[in-house]
């Protein structure tokens, strides 16, 4: 296969060679087992924290089912691309910008609700630390969001414009595998914003006044395994060498961000 159609990652049985040193990709048994893992996790998650918001049933409602929402398509996204073969990548990176999509949708819907929420009761806005990391992580979804559609369907933005020069094409694929795959590691910090901030409000006023704490503690663990699996998942190797060949690591794509002749 040559350079320029192939996928932006390997495929996940793949074994690498990085530094002479060869590098065995996780299989597909052991990323579905850790998907599993990981929906059965939401599955907890999603229904101890949407039962007590919705009883009763109010403005603030619309807050932590919306960010629940947010917290299972952003994990589903990120499954999404985890599970991608070199024959499916093009279909999942597709469905999994569908699910950004949506996710953006719900955080912003969940970030309005709590904000006219404060409001109405004449509150102060951004006085603890779950609020200060939900502005933070709504800022996050909205410049990641933005950054991969550009990367996805923009990339002449980058200067990957179409060029006859053998070796500008080969640049251009180079180019666009790192920074995909940085686009993947600020996604992975987008998701780390969103379980810090689940589980500090977990620790809420709400939370503990309206959950029991059994039911905290379940949410606290679910949460944890989550975080676990999808890191488990993480191809650490190809985010390291991205980020590095972004920075001018290596010679043969230090061209990165400079535009084709």
């Amino acid at each position: 296969m040559s350079e320029e159609a192939a996928p932006l990652l390997p495929a996940p049985t793949e074994r690498v060679t990085v530094d002479s040193t060869v590098v065995r990709r996780k299989s597909a048994a052991e990323l579905w087992t850790s998907a599993i893992l990981v929906k059965a996790g939401l599955a907890v998650f999603a229904f101890l924290v949407i039962s007590a918001a919705i009883n009763p049933l109010a403005l603030f409602s619309a807050h932590p089912v919306s960010m629940s929402i947010s917290i299972i398509l952003t994990s589903s996204s990120i499954l999404t691309l985890q599970q991608a073969t070199a024959s499916s990548r093009k279909n999942r990176s597709l469905f999994h910008s569908v699910l950004q999509l949506l996710n953006l949708v719900a955080a912003l819907s969940g970030f309005t609700a709590i904000y006219r929420n404060k409001i109405r009761n004449g509150s102060d806005h951004f006085t603890t630390l779950h609020g200060r990391f939900g502005l933070a992580t709504i800022i996050f979804i909205g410049t990641i969001s933005l950054a991969g559609v550009i990367v996805q369907f923009f990339p002449s933005v980058f200067g990957w414009t179409v060029s006859s020069s053998p070796v500008s094409a080969i640049d251009r694929v180079r180019r666009r595998k790192a920074l995909a795959t940085v686009h993947r590691f600020f996604g992975y910090l987008l998701f780390l914003l969103l379980i810090i901030t689940a589980s500090l409000a977990s620790a809420s006023h709400w939370a503990e006044v309206t959950i029991p704490e059994n039911g905290l503690y379940l949410i606290r663990v679910s949460l944890g395994l989550v975080l676990g699996n999808i890191a488990y998942g993480i191809d650490y190797t190809s985010i390291y060498n991205a980020i590095k060949l972004s920075l001018g690591g290596n010679n043969r794509v230090s061209v990165l961000f400079q535009p084709e002749n």
